[in-house]
């Protein structure tokens, strides 16, 4: 019988066992506990793709507001809810 387990670490495979194979094959079944470790992964921080605005449309858009006649009676909080 040769049954092989690779490994990139020591004592990574424990409580090896071999069981009768199925029906008439000459092949056994292995079993075994791998013990593995995970590392904690920095997550993405999300990125602005500034490279691809349109700051063209974008300042046609904003020299389209009259803003002293649009925002000169509107509260703070109206005149924030105006450019969301």
């Amino acid at each position: 019988m040769l049954g092989l387990l690779f490994t990139s670490e020591n004592n990574m495979i424990r409580n090896v066992e071999y069981q009768a194979g199925l029906s008439l094959s000459d092949y056994v079944i292995i079993t075994c506990n791998i013990q593995v470790s995970s590392q904690n992964q920095k997550k993405a921080e999300p990125r602005f793709r500034y490279h691809k605005g349109d700051y063209k449309k974008m300042n046609q858009n904003l020299l389209e507001i009259d803003f002293e006649t649009d925002l000169n009676a509107l509260t703070a909080e109206d005149a924030w809810t105006f450019f969301s």
